[in-house]
């Protein structure tokens, strides 16, 4: 039920109103302590100095980095890749795009050991920053590996 007020607030604190925002060390900290329940559509959390937003839905996958800029930019892509013990995405998983894309930035989270693709039937681990994707060539992710004592592993990829 909404609380009314009749005038504007005014916050002290040197922190933001909404504690989901965060800031959260990992993604798996921000996951944990906004659960699905506390979430709606465009949701920013910080994590690690970065925001992160929930774009298109509600649930951990859907948890992508925010992009600024022009919305006519397609030349960047992030894909966000969440594995979750054993009830989480399932792998290996395929992407495709009509135009060429250049890896240009991986980001492994602190739970993941590594994540290994395949393009064009050449496969490489964790270490592809570089490598361009030509136009209608099969982006494979294969797995993300999780460190030992972790559930979870999270990997952020960008184009």
């Amino acid at each position: 039920m909404p609380i009314d007020f009749n005038d504007n607030l005014q916050i002290r604190a040197p922190k933001p109103i909404d504690d989901r925002y965060g800031p959260w060390e990992t993604i798996e900290e921000g996951l944990i302590n906004v659960p699905y329940s506390y979430r709606h559509a465009k949701l920013t959390l910080n994590i690690a100095g970065v925001e992160y937003w929930f774009k298109d839905g509600l649930t951990d996958i859907n948890l992508v980095i925010k992009e600024y800029g022009s919305s006519s930019d397609t030349s960047k892509l992030t894909l966000s890749l969440f594995k979750q013990g054993s009830n989480g995405v399932i792998f290996p998983q395929i992407f495709k795009w009509d135009t060429n894309l250049t890896i240009s930035n991986v980001f492994l989270m602190s739970n993941c050991a590594s994540i290994s693709i395949k393009i064009a039937g050449v496969t490489y681990t964790s270490n592809f920053i570089g490598l361009i994707i030509l136009a209608n060539t099969e982006l494979e992710i294969l797995d993300i590996n999780i460190q030992a004592g972790h559930e979870n592993a999270n990997a952020i990829i960008i184009f």
